[in-house]
């Protein structure tokens, strides 16, 4: 790849309400719609995209498609950037997380590497699927400028894998719902 674009996914109900969604497959609302065709024309408008892929989930998918749709592009789905497994987390808000899970979450096992809420995916699992979809990028996209529309966390970890950041930067990243990172490879 000669530049990655990362998207995260228009807003769904969720991120409206501040719950954990991980693997589950939740919808754009409105305002994520709205989001994607906005970002959709930014990029039209400013960059040239070789390639563009998304996440297997739902609000990725359908951000994808929009801005796929307006560059005259297709999707290609890769399991590897769909969002961070959070177990017995998902659905619920931090607050109903701290409440449901007390000792859990006293142990804050979604910032440890080598542990995660029950049922969820480790940070160290989440990073070897990660890399092993930016490596097949990599090979497959030489030259490219591939656009890539995921998650949240897929963000974060892809900002620490690409910048070798500390345990602090990392945690603290974040990319909001229709926002665009561009990183020059």
């Amino acid at each position: 790849m000669n530049q990655l674009f990362i998207v995260r996914h228009g807003q769904t109900d969720w991120n409206a309400e501040s719950r954990y969604q991980g693997a589950t497959d939740v919808v754009l609302n409105s305002t994520g719609k709205q989001q994607a065709n906005e970002v959709a024309r930014r990029i039209d408008q400013h960059y040239t995209i070789d390639t563009v892929v998304s996440s297997p989930l739902k609000r990725a998918q359908e951000t994808a498609d929009i801005i796929a749709t307006a560059l005259g592009s297709d999707v290609r789905i890769m399991e590897q950037f769909g969002e961070r497994n959070v177990g017995v987390y998902e659905g619920l808000t931090p607050e109903e997380a701290q409440k449901r899970y007390p000792d859990v979450w006293a142990q804050n096992v979604t910032r440890q590497l080598n542990t995660a809420p029950p049922g969820g995916e480790t940070i160290l699992e989440v990073g070897a699927r990660v890399l092993d979809g930016l490596n097949h990028l990599q090979t497959h996209y030489q030259g490219k400028h591939v656009l890539l529309v995921a998650h949240g966390y897929i963000a974060r970890m892809i900002y620490g894998i690409i910048n070798r950041v500390s345990d602090e930067q990392f945690h603290n990243y974040s990319l909001k719902n229709g926002e665009v990172a561009v990183y020059q490879l």
